[in-house]
């Protein structure tokens, strides 16, 4: 997980990126997102993620604001981790949609 605080000039707004939720971490993080209010969170999950089942990732999406949540699934690479290798362009793509759709003052 990746958390990002944006310097003064943008305010306080904090963004939550989820790349990454293991059993272990599942609990955690829903209630991280259940708890973000209304700061914007993008969960991204690898639909061939054969370590973390969608349905973690999921449950974390269904807790969230659904006004600032964003839940992406990438099919390329075994995992959301991954994802970032196999295809760095396109994950950066999803990830500067993201930030220009719910915090433009950070791009």
């Amino acid at each position: 997980m990746l958390n990002t605080t944006p310097n003064s000039k943008n305010r306080a707004m904090l963004v939550t990126i989820v790349t990454a939720i293991t059993l272990a971490a599942c609990d955690y993080a829903r209630d991280m997102v259940a708890q973000s209010e209304n700061r914007p969170v993008l969960l991204i999950h690898g639909v061939d993620d054969r370590m973390t089942a969608a349905s973690y990732t999921e449950r974390v999406y269904a807790n969230g604001n659904p006004a600032t949540t964003v839940l992406e699934t990438t099919d390329w690479g075994p995992c959301c981790v991954s994802s970032i290798r196999h295809n760095p362009r396109a994950y950066e793509a999803i990830i500067l949609s993201f930030l220009q759709t719910h915090v433009p003052s950070l791009t």
